[in-house]
């Protein structure tokens, strides 16, 4: 193994150190135990996400920079689409002649 250092503020240290002492066990075996669960995380795909998440790669390196702008810009364009969708949908009506027609023949009155 080799020696590194890692520096954790107040609160941490002191979080390590009681949960080394009630486990009886070192503080650099818990920060090794939690650092391969990590890893072990990270390399997997997590499964409580969406199945599609981190699988596509839109080629684009500034995604995380504009996501709101891209996600209300996928927005708008997806309410587009609905709204041409329900207007190539909407059932065609006959226009209504509002013109009263003149009746030939006897009057009826």
């Amino acid at each position: 193994m080799l020696k590194t250092t890692v520096y954790l503020d107040e609160d941490m240290l002191l979080i390590l150190r009681r949960l080394a002492d009630a486990e009886k066990r070192s503080q650099a075996d818990i920060v090794r135990e939690a650092l391969q669960r990590y890893l072990q995380q990270i390399q997997t795909p997590n499964s409580n996400l969406p199945s599609g998440i981190g699988r596509y790669h839109s080629g684009r390196s500034d995604v995380s920079q504009r996501a709101e702008e891209l996600f209300r810009q996928a927005i708008r364009q997806e309410h587009a689409g609905v709204d041409r969708e329900r207007a190539n949908s909407a059932p065609k009506t006959k226009p209504i002649n509002l013109v009263r027609q003149k009746h030939h023949g006897a009057d009826r009155g």
